[in-house]
């Protein structure tokens, strides 16, 4: 199965103003749905860096017509909690 989450550009952002991050289900699951919870809890972001499939799709509102966009990746290993480097 997948799991998913909400990815904000700033923690002030509106929740229409983000995307959602879709995550098979794998052995760090437990360990990142910890990680998101016990952030949220504490009422402060969580930083995360993501490499994955990026995809639009229409997002229709009220009065105007937008573009929606998710991200699906290949493991929650491409979930990172630091800043890439290269190696």
């Amino acid at each position: 199965g997948k799991w998913r989450f909400k990815l904000k550009a700033k923690p002030s952002d509106d929740v229409g103003q983000s995307f959602s991050i879709h995550i098979p289900v794998d052995d760090r699951h437990d360990e990142l749905v910890a990680l998101f919870e016990a952030t949220d809890f504490a009422n402060k972001p969580t930083r995360v860096f993501v490499t994955g499939k990026l995809s639009t799709f229409d997002a229709p509102m009220n009065f105007v017509r937008k573009t929606g966009l998710s991200i699906n990746v290949n493991s929650s290993k491409d979930i990172l909690l630091k800043v890439p480097t290269k190696e």
